[in-house]
């Protein structure tokens, strides 16, 4: 849950709200663990384009249902479309929650 929570803090940084004299052009997050970086920058309405890298496709970062709520992330993205896989969390599945810039 560490890296969830992490996530949940990130948006602000690449936004510049955290130092008015840098932002980000891009966040390029890596595998599951940075994988809900680009969901928190989407959930939180800041616009800046992310690509997500995957180096091993058999780690995905599922976790029960329940963490949802340890995390942070909306009730409402979870479903087929969003976080949901097979009844679990899917880190990976939440770059299919981010709008496309």
């Amino acid at each position: 849950m560490r890296f969830g929570r992490f996530a949940s803090a990130l948006p602000n940084w690449p936004a510049g709200t955290l130092d008015k004299n840098w932002a980000a052009d891009l966040v390029h997050a890596n595998d599951w663990q940075a994988a809900l970086v680009p969901a928190y920058l989407a959930w939180n309405a800041v616009r800046i384009p992310s690509i997500l890298t995957i180096h091993n496709l058999a780690y995905q970062g599922l976790f029960p249902k329940e963490s949802m709520r340890r995390i942070g992330a909306p009730e409402a993205s979870f479903h087929i479309e969003g976080l949901e896989f097979y009844d679990k969390l899917s880190f990976l599945k939440a770059v299919s929650t981010t709008p496309r810039i």
